[in-house]
């Protein structure tokens, strides 16, 4: 717990404060950080009898002799969790040293407190992480794995499970600041998060009904938007056991894909749910398709097809988005029927129709396949 580059920065800031030589012997009696260099790893027989006593001892010009490798001074106990880890000790005259010497000892405990803190935040972040891993991957999925990490959290995942991915675009805060705000944002919800990278976070929502996580991603989406940060989110659907996370987690990957092209803030996969099964067509067939029918529609008749589509078949909202007749509309659903054989005003025959819209907005391209 007190290792040598906590003590030496301890050092050098009871040093900056007290401009007196400062030195920290670890629990065998060793200095392991000084102002004097070349007393480092030198044995401190003062330091060993505050350790076995638990006391402080003042080192003056008379009982300087009886104790080996030490100077005039006060060497106080660092006492953490109620053991005596090291000895801080103060080079000086004991008369000027003594009246702050608790000082100099409540500060060092309370930095030594503050690393231990840090590093059980740190701890439990990185387990959570590699818990979140071990969740979400496609394959070699290890449930074992993080239940186990979860446990040693005491979290205790229940069903249903739901994941968001959030694309941090322009992430400005420190990983333990964001993680705080989600907190304070989602109140009790139950949830183990994870950023992948730099600008990936992945948050796994359980033991909460569908309608209380999408009310919790839209006061995280507001949170980002009055900090600034610039997030995109997508929602998995609600899956029931663990081993469906990983499935859940590609929802939610195509859910934020799928909304990043449509520029929405938060997209929820059954939003999308019929644009998603289409990925998932092989992409031979797709082009196959595109090939077919794309090359028959000028950009106009695609341009007003695409618009059609938008306005749930509406042709008076369409001819207004449009700025046109709404005879000159109905004249250019006729010429998409006439080049491709599918009515646009027939539901059955716009899905095709719009299948082709998604395809050319998803960039798939519609060149010839190479056969032997």
């Amino acid at each position: 717990m007190l290792t040598r580059e906590l003590a030496q920065e301890i050092v050098q800031e009871t040093m900056r404060r007290l401009n007196r030589n400062i030195n920290i012997m670890d629990d065998n009696g060793s200095i392991i950080a000084s102002g004097d260099v070349s007393r480092l790893d030198t044995y401190h027989e003062a330091a060993a009898e505050v350790i076995r006593t638990g006391r402080t001892l003042v080192i003056t010009p008379d009982n300087q002799d009886q104790w080996r490798g030490v100077n005039v001074g006060v060497n106080l106990p660092i006492v953490f969790q109620n053991r005596t880890v090291g000895v801080i000790g103060v080079t000086g005259s004991p008369e000027e040293i003594l009246p702050y010497g608790e000082l100099v000892k409540m500060t060092t405990e309370m930095m030594l407190k503050q690393n231990y803190l840090k590093l059980q935040t740190e701890w439990q972040q990185i387990a959570m992480d590699i818990a979140v891993e071990e969740l979400i991957r496609a394959e070699n999925q290890d449930l074992q794995g993080a239940l186990h990490r979860l446990d040693a959290l005491k979290i205790a995942m229940k069903p249903p499970y739901q994941l968001a991915v959030i694309s941090l675009q322009n992430r400005t805060s420190q990983t333990q600041t964001m993680l705080h705000l989600a907190e304070s944002v989602m109140g009790d919800t139950r949830l183990v998060s994870s950023f992948l990278n730099v600008h990936t976070w992945v948050i796994v929502f359980y033991g909460r009904g569908e309608s209380r996580v999408r009310s919790c991603m839209e006061r995280l989406q507001e949170l980002f938007r009055k900090t600034g940060i610039e997030a995109k989110s997508g929602v998995s659907s609600s899956v029931r056991s663990l081993e469906d996370v990983s499935f859940a987690y590609h929802e939610a990957c195509t859910a934020l894909k799928l909304g990043l092209k449509q520029g929405r803030e938060l997209t929820g996969y059954l939003e999308v749910e019929t644009e998603a099964l289409l990925s998932e067509v092989p992409a031979e067939s797709k082009a196959r398709f595109m090939e077919r029918l794309l090359p028959k529609l000028p950009e106009k008749l695609l341009e007003t097809l695409q618009v059609f589509l938008e306005c749930n078949l509406s042709i008076a909202r369409a001819a207004e988005r449009l700025e046109v007749h709404r005879n000159t509309l109905v004249y250019r659903l006729a010429q998409v029927k006439e080049a491709t054989g599918y009515d646009p005003q027939l539901f059955q025959d716009a899905i095709s129709l719009q299948f082709l819209v998604w395809l050319k907005e998803d960039g798939v391209q519609h060149e010839q396949t190479a056969r032997s």
